[in-house]
Order: structure tokens, then sequence, then C-alpha cells
């Protein structure tokens, strides 16, 4: 496998430094138009957020990772922390965020033809700072790849992609979700 090459070079194949959300998704046959309220279909809840997608995706394909995240200190949070234990995500850099901040949600409407629409509200993963990194910075010694994206604050991006090219570990910038002023 792919990973095998990078794991004779250090402890971790890739370190992941993104955004944890909890996914709520409704299927309804039409989207509501505003003001108007419908009945929905089925309901789902999952794990979510591009970083975490990321984490999870490597290690489910035998790769060694770690996540560098922020949890709310709430149910949402600990079924995060759980989770991330459950399918070998190392997670002991999984931060809480002060206490009445929420786990960053992702609310989902699917149309029956299959559409979408989504609205993230960040919660906890906006209250990461570059010393979450820094924090982290022993993992990325341990590293060859570590992988960011949009969802998390562009000073901890910044912060990982210093620390990163200083203990000499391959970066990849996911830049989605792209920032309006970018359009």
């Amino acid at each position: 496998p792919l990973f095998w090459v990078v794991r004779s070079m250090g402890d971790f194949d890739v370190v992941v430094v993104g955004s944890s959300n909890i996914d709520l998704v409704s299927y309804t046959p039409k989207f509501p138009s505003p003001g108007e309220t419908i009945m929905g279909g089925e309901f789902a809840q999952g794990f979510g957020g591009k970083g975490a997608n990321q984490a999870v995706l490597i290690g489910k394909l035998g790769g060694k990772v770690a996540m560098v995240s922020k949890v709310g200190q709430d149910s949402f949070g600990a079924d995060f922390k759980r989770n991330y234990q459950q399918v070998g995500v190392d997670s002991r850099y999984v931060g809480d965020a002060e206490p009445g901040v929420a786990t960053g949600t992702a609310a989902i409407i699917v149309d029956s033809a299959g559409e979408n629409c989504i609205v993230v509200c960040p919660g906890a993963n906006m209250k990461m700072v570059p010393e979450d990194v820094d924090a982290a910075a022993e993992l990325m010694q341990k590293t060859k790849v570590v992988v960011m994206q949009n969802e998390i604050p562009l000073p901890v991006t910044q912060r990982a992609l210093e620390v990163a090219k200083k203990a000499g570990a391959c970066t990849i910038w996911n830049i989605a979700p792209c920032p309006a002023e970018a359009k």
C-alpha cells in the first residue's frame, strides 16, 4: 500500500490540522421557501468536517494518522473524540474549546433530486489558535505529510505550514471552502 513507504520514515503517515463538524442531514422532497416550514423525511447524523473526513479516510486506507482540531465541551465533542479513537485516529491534540462554545455543525438539507444546501456553524473550529499547532509540533516532526483546509482560522493554517516546513514535512493545503474574497 501507499502508506507502507511513508510509514518507515516517521511515527505518523499524515497529521491533519483541521475541522471537526457534526453533520445533521435532513432529507426533504423540496427545499423550503423563505419563511416556509415543510415536513422532511429521513434524518441522519454523522461525523464530518473537511479535516475530520480526511483523517478518517487516511486511517481507513491503512495510514497512521493524527488529528489536530478543537471541539466543544458538549455531547457532540465527546462523541467526536470517541469516534476518532474507534476509527484509529490519534486524537491527543483534539482539544476542548472554552465552555459555552459548541462543536462545529453542518445543517444539510438534501432534496429528492439529490441537491443540497449546507449551513456550517464552525463553533469550536474557529477557536483554534496557532498555539494549538505549536503544542502538536512534536507530531509534525514525526510525519512526512501535513494536511490543512480552510475550515479553521487562517493564522492556524499559516502556523501549521511553518511548523511542517521546519520539520521537512510535505504540506497539502486543500483551499476549500474557497473564501468569499477569493471568488
